[in-house]
């Protein structure tokens, strides 16, 4: 549950039998303006079988973030992917460094006819601290609203999970 520090997933296909082609597509959008930054996907995969009818899953979320500082997440068009963030007063150098808060809903669907991978919904809420250039401190309060997968020992669980990370970039 965008929590990956453990290696138990609520939802889970396990390995496709019969597989032959697998066919994924998704559509991402994000917008920088200030201190404030969103960004949504929706991804859908479809699976051709051997000797069994295809199958398709899909998922999406929505992500949006605020920096209390005067500070603003990095957009890279040339790689095409959000960049380290780099405080306007960084902590150690006459600052406090950078605050985010944060917000993400999320949903996945990997159940289709025979298989039974599971539903599951998220909402997470985020305080990040950027320290410096190189160094942030990220907390994330993930409330799981439900997991629907049957014969699964997760099937109907909603657990609240609080995880804390603590990040150094190596470059």
């Amino acid at each position: 549950p965008e929590v990956a520090t453990a290696e138990n997933y609520f939802v889970d296909t396990g390995q496709i039998s019969g597989a032959d082609e697998v066919l994924r597509l998704g559509f991402e959008a994000s917008k920088v303006a200030g201190r404030f930054s969103w960004q949504t996907e929706v991804l859908t995969t479809s699976v051709t079988r051997i000797d069994a009818d295809n199958v398709r899953f899909w998922g999406a979320y929505a992500y949006a973030s605020w920096f209390l500082t005067n500070d603003s997440r990095n957009y890279d068009q040339g790689s095409g992917k959000f960049v380290e963030i780099t405080p306007s007063e960084p902590l150690m150098n006459g600052g406090w460094g950078a605050f985010e808060v944060a917000a993400r809903a999320s949903y996945v669907d990997l159940t289709d006819k025979d298989l039974i991978g599971g539903i599951e919904g998220n909402i997470s809420l985020g305080l990040n601290w950027y320290l410096n250039k190189k160094f942030a401190i990220k907390t994330n309060l993930v409330k799981v609203l439900d997991v629907d997968r049957p014969g699964s020992e997760f099937d109907g669980q909603d657990p609240l999970i609080l995880s804390v990370r603590a990040q150094w970039l190596m470059q």
